[in-house]
């Protein structure tokens, strides 16, 4: 289900947030030269908030030890036991929305 997490100038080219509505899985929302992206905020390696991390070539290193994961796919570049989930998220009348019960592991090839 669509939930209303921002506005759109709340996470400008280059920034992030974390959105988190009750029990739900924090979702890492990222905008980039390349779109919007949201991942489960949670690093699968250490449960560090990956929100914070450095993003660079559509690619969030986690701000602990720098565990790197793929925004779009939410693939760990290192170890593909530790790969992510993303959710849809889309900007629509001045609001960045995302869908945090639509997760998924998006499968490796």
């Amino acid at each position: 289900m669509w939930q209303k997490a921002f506005k759109s100038e709340e996470i400008p080219l280059g920034g992030a947030r974390c959105f988190q509505e009750g029990d739900a899985v924090p979702v890492g929302i990222f905008r980039t030269r390349d779109g919007l992206f949201a991942v489960d905020n949670r690093c699968p390696h250490y449960d560090a908030e990956l929100h914070l991390g450095e993003v660079e070539d559509g690619v969030v290193y986690c701000p602990w030890h720098r565990w790197p994961f793929r925004l779009k796919t939410g693939h760990c570049t290192l170890n593909h036991r530790f790969d992510t989930q993303t959710f849809p998220v889309k900007e629509e009348d001045g609001h960045i929305w995302v869908d945090p019960e639509g997760g998924k592991t998006t499968p490796r090839e």
